[in-house]
């Protein structure tokens, strides 16, 4: 039998769709401590009002992932380019960035959405490059 590429991606993606599910349904069961990520998911599949299904959740982070396998690697690198153009700019970074590090406990974990929303400069230079 001959196998396109449309049915070479179709399984693969029953076979991470499957792994995926399983990964959330053991997650969810654990008790154990989540990452940021799977908090914001599970949030909206256990917060009040409008629930996610299980399968809704597992069919956002399969669209997340697919899309940010695509992507990153692009911006990461002109990124990078962009910040290593501009010495200024990257000494302001790190300032910026060392600040908020020292500001942490060291029983603290890495950075958290509010710590992120506290970096101005950094803001700056993620949603006005220039």
């Amino acid at each position: 039998m001959q196998y396109t590429e449309a049915d070479i991606s179709w399984q693969a993606r029953k076979r991470m769709m499957k792994l995926l599910r399983k990964t959330v349904l053991t997650k969810r069961a654990s008790g154990e401590e989540l990452g940021e990520f799977f908090n914001i998911i599970f949030g909206e599949m256990e917060g009040e009002g409008e629930t996610m299904s299980v399968e809704n959740a597992v069919e956002y982070i399969y669209t997340f992932f697919l899309v940010a396998n695509e992507t990153t690697p692009r911006i990461l690198a002109a990124t990078v380019k962009f910040i290593s153009d501009h010495p200024k700019v990257k000494q302001e970074l790190q300032r910026e960035h060392e600040e908020i590090v020292r500001g942490k406990a060291e029983k603290e974990g890495g950075l958290t959405w509010e710590d992120y929303k506290s970096m101005h400069f950094t803001q700056m230079v993620s949603i006005y490059p220039k």
